[in-house]
């Protein structure tokens, strides 16, 4: 009797050892697949922005010249598969308070001309978002830009600061109209010398994203636009050099 025990642990040991282990990943090759990796580390090194494909790339800068908003000196736009990465570089005769520079981007991102709103410096006004954040920490060092995120209230085509949801106010309450509150993950950025660029994940603003979309950006000081672009030249006729604004085209 002893010995049908023992044969029986034995047999019992061998089924076990030779059982092929549950597969809880299913065959999944989900994991198999690369990661996608931006061309641009936000870390306030820029060179990797000059190994871009410049037909990619869209840039605007300030025209030699008489120019009301001069503050900005260019800007650099490269939409990838998932982000909007932004560089600039600002005038430091102009951007002297660097406590606080709120930048804005204003953003037609399903690339419709007949909604929308904004800012008089470009036409038509038809930007659906404002991301607003600032660029600065607040003890003369540069901070990370998570803006908040504003959506179009008003009638469309029209200019004026009617950032906020229909129907709701734009007071403290409301969150002066932003929908996301800064610091919640919109996009980071990172500045050295005059220069700073931004990287905003796309999914994050609850938008409809066409493959061509247009922006517009302007930078600040106590909360009024020192420097715009894309921007024209100031004339009697358009003293504010108010133009079209930036077109990007998403690089798939």
């Amino acid at each position: 009797m002893k010995k049908l025990f023992a044969i029986a642990a034995m047999a019992a040991m061998l089924f076990a050892c030779n059982e092929k282990p549950e597969n809880n990943n299913n065959n999944n090759h989900d994991n198999d697949e690369p990661q996608f990796e931006s061309l641009i580390t936000v870390d306030g090194d820029f060179s990797d922005w000059a190994g871009l494909d410049a037909s990619k790339v869209s840039v605007a800068t300030r025209p030699d010249g008489a120019v009301k908003h001069d503050g900005l000196v260019c800007v650099k736009a490269y939409a990838d598969e998932l982000y909007l990465n932004v560089y600039l570089e600002f005038d430091e005769m102009v951007i002297a308070d660097r406590n606080s520079a709120p930048f804005h981007v204003y953003l037609n991102a399903d690339g419709d001309e007949t909604t929308g709103g904004g800012d008089a410096l470009w036409a038509p006004y038809c930007a659906e978002w404002l991301l607003e954040g600032n660029i600065f920490d607040g003890a003369g060092g540069f901070g990370s830009w998570d803006p908040g995120v504003f959506p179009w209230g008003g009638e469309p085509n029209t200019s004026g600061w009617e950032w906020h949801p229909v129907g709701v106010p734009a007071d403290e309450e409301h969150n002066w109209g932003a929908i996301i509150t800064e610091g919640n993950g919109v996009a980071s950025g990172a500045g050295a010398g005059n220069a700073y660029e931004i990287q905003i994940m796309r999914e994050m603003v609850p938008a409809t994203w066409a493959d061509t979309f247009t922006c517009g950006f302007d930078i600040q000081q106590e909360w009024s636009t020192v420097g715009a672009l894309p921007i024209l030249n100031a004339t009697d006729e358009n003293p504010d050099g108010a133009t079209t604004m930036m077109v990007v085209t998403i690089d798939k």
